[in-house]
């Protein structure tokens, strides 16, 4: 398999803490998330691209889009989302392990 070089991204958070995001843009879009410390990230963010909600690189590099925006959209249009809801500390989004559907 080949291997994608992205050449943009933008990362949240502190990284000396191990408590970040790193979203990684192709012309503009976010293609992947990188988490490290930050509960339910992945499947959220995961869910945010699936959903084709993800905010653009420049929006997040602007600061109009940050974590939780993109998890108040997935909790509004997933709402039986269980890693979306304010607090929650258990995995499982919407389709994968744990989902209540």
């Amino acid at each position: 398999h080949a291997v994608t070089v992205f050449v943009h991204s933008c990362a949240t958070g502190n990284v000396e803490d191990f408590k970040f995001l790193a979203y990684y843009l192709r012309n503009g879009a976010v293609v992947a998330v990188a988490s490290m410390g930050i509960p339910n990230a992945a499947p959220i963010t995961a869910e945010a691209l699936r959903l084709g909600m993800m905010p653009t690189g420049s929006e997040l590099k602007a600061g109009t889009a940050n974590f939780a925006s993109i998890s108040a959209s997935v909790k509004k249009a997933a709402p039986t989302c269980k890693s979306a809801a304010p607090g929650s500390k258990t995995g499982g989004c919407c389709g994968g392990a744990g989902a209540a559907n």
